[in-house]
């Protein structure tokens, strides 16, 4: 007798704590899994019914471990589909809106096989965009921690020992320098970092809700205009998959208006205002007077909401457009690297330029 079934007959909600377990664990990473292996059989001519199928079997080892999260994921989704005849709406509950609105208009048009592919091309774009910013922070912080620690040691331990041997009042040049950095260190330095760390996080938490004038002068500036670039990438990705599952620009607007944040609400909302009145997307962003996602995007667009294909080419412009914000991205974080490398060693050479200052002065003051 398995564990489930022992457990079962304890009284145990068994179902109720696996399928707890399975929604906390149905995550991004595993939804694109998933989503590969069905896109994988759909473009070979097997029936999504099938494919769920073959599916189920393989995670639950033919029904031998039908608890593992994959299994019952699976399971869920092909009941929901016995049901509905709709994948979109048996994963309603398992995925978010986004990725659900796009599955559903890929279903409506038959596209359900290209529809998962533009699902996953999405995240994999944020998943590039995200990984360019977090890896090209990883070493500047590196040389933030310890260009802090060497201060710290040189504050608290080795300049208070050489202060014992020569009072710092008679410390000239470069010794006085490094003695004042220390005194502002040891009194100011605790309230710096948290004032920068506030800054840090009022910003993080700026990025998906600020608004307003004062957000369109920010984004002149780094990380409100790297956060545009990435949301504008991920908006003409979107735009341009809905459009090739023939969803018409205003519902395509209205759908990417229920899951967008409030930032990205805000510019969706004043280029549906003008589609609403019969503009193209290119001439409703124009219109908007947000500059979202780029003025010389909104130019491209502009000419090109004319012409037929005008979702292939809007996929082009946003692809290219994501990969030059990837490449910008590691600019700016190896300008940065560079900054953090200079700082450190122009740290080092004042506090060892201090300490030999202190140390020929004292002997200069001793008379040797």
């Amino acid at each position: 007798m398995s564990i489930a079934t022992q457990a079962a007959n304890l009284g145990v909600p068994v179902e109720e704590i696996i399928d707890l377990l399975a929604r906390k664990s149905c995550d991004r990473k595993r939804r694109l899994k998933l989503y590969r292996q069905l896109h994988t059989y759909l473009i070979n001519e097997v029936p999504i019914h099938k494919a769920l199928d073959i599916l189920h079997d393989i995670a639950s080892d033919n029904g031998e471990r039908p608890y593992t999260i994959d299994a019952w994921i699976i399971d869920v989704w092909r009941e929901g589909y016995q049901r509905a005849a709709s994948f979109s709406d048996a994963i309603r509950d398992w995925a978010p809106s986004s990725e659900h609105q796009l599955i559903m208009a890929g279903e409506k048009s038959g596209q359900l096989e290209q529809a998962l592919a533009d699902v996953i091309s999405l995240a994999e774009t944020a998943s590039k965009q995200t990984g360019a910013v977090i890896g090209g922070l990883i070493y500047p912080s590196l040389l933030t921690v310890f260009l802090i620690g060497i201060m710290l040691m040189f504050s608290y331990e080795v300049l208070p020992q050489w202060a014992k041997l020569l009072p710092p009042e008679r410390w000239t040049g470069t010794p006085a320098l490094v003695w004042d950095i220390s005194v502002f260190v040891r009194s100011y330095l605790i309230f710096v970092l948290a004032g920068l760390a506030g800054l840090l996080a009022a910003s993080l938490w700026s990025l998906p809700r600020l608004t307003g004038p004062l957000r369109q002068r920010l984004e002149k500036l780094p990380p409100w205009n790297l956060y545009r670039r990435m949301q504008g990438g991920a908006f003409l990705l979107s735009m341009s998959a809905m459009m090739r599952a023939d969803v018409h620009q205003r519902d395509a607007l209205l759908q990417l208006r229920e899951t967008a944040s409030p930032y990205l609400r805000e510019r969706v909302d004043a280029a549906l205002r003008w589609v609403l009145e019969g503009y193209n997307i290119g001439d409703a962003l124009y219109r908007s007077g947000y500059e979202f996602p780029d003025r010389q995007i909104i130019t491209d667009l502009r000419g090109l909401a004319k012409l037929k294909g005008v979702e292939s080419a809007l996929e082009r412009i946003a692809r290219q457009w994501v990969q030059d914000g990837v490449d910008k991205v590691r600019a700016i974080m190896g300008l940065v690297k560079v900054v953090m490398i200079v700082a450190v060693g122009i740290t080092l050479i004042i506090f060892w330029t201090g300490l030999y200052g202190i140390y020929e002065q004292g002997l200069t003051q001793i008379g040797m």
